[in-house]
């Protein structure tokens, strides 16, 4: 993908950048994938502390990586110079993880990309007998535009809920980006 050939990731709607991501995810490249990118770009993982600035080093970083993984795109959301995008993660092996990926768009790029990974879980008794009032150990009030005391820059809640027979009844998500919530589809 040559430079003239690059979309403003900035114009697109959230149908277009549904198929972007998938086409996108459905190929990995290094190099296509550099295109893509701010001239700051910043990639971070918050759970492990790791951070990658500029995108010749993520490039780099790109290449060493024997195997990527397959990727699933699961739903994206849009909002101005913001992508929030959920998948599935398969690195073989039965390794398989939930991502969150924040992309951050400025000049038409992205500028930086916060991803979150999550192993998968059994569901607690709350969830097990359909309730959807449990976030962080306790009730989350409704109506409430102010994240839980004490989360940090970005936080993404994603939650399925079983009804007593075991079909999902509600799949939702939330996410804060200091202390405020910024998207959510339930």
């Amino acid at each position: 993908m040559d430079e003239q050939r690059v979309p403003d990731l900035e114009q697109m709607d959230e149908h277009q950048v549904r198929r972007f991501l998938a086409d996108l995810f459905s190929d990995l490249s290094a190099e296509a994938e550099y295109e893509l990118r701010h001239e700051d770009y910043v990639m971070e993982l918050p759970q492990s502390g790791e951070r990658i600035r500029g995108r010749e080093n993520m490039r780099q970083f790109q290449e060493a990586y024997p195997t990527p993984p397959t990727i699933r795109l699961r739903r994206v959301v849009v909002r101005d110079g913001l992508w929030v995008a959920e998948g599935v993660n398969d690195y073989g092996e039965g390794r398989v993880f939930t991502v969150v990926v924040i992309f951050e768009l400025r000049d038409g790029k992205i500028r930086r990309d916060t991803r979150y990974y999550a192993e998968p879980f059994e569901a607690g008794v709350a969830c097990a007998v359909g309730r959807a009032d449990l976030i962080l150990g306790g009730s989350y009030p409704g109506g409430s535009r102010t994240a839980p005391t004490g989360l940090s820059r970005a936080m993404c809640l994603t939650s399925t809920v079983l009804d007593p027979q075991g079909a999902a009844a509600f799949h939702g998500f939330l996410m804060y980006h200091s202390g405020k919530r910024v998207l959510g589809c339930t």
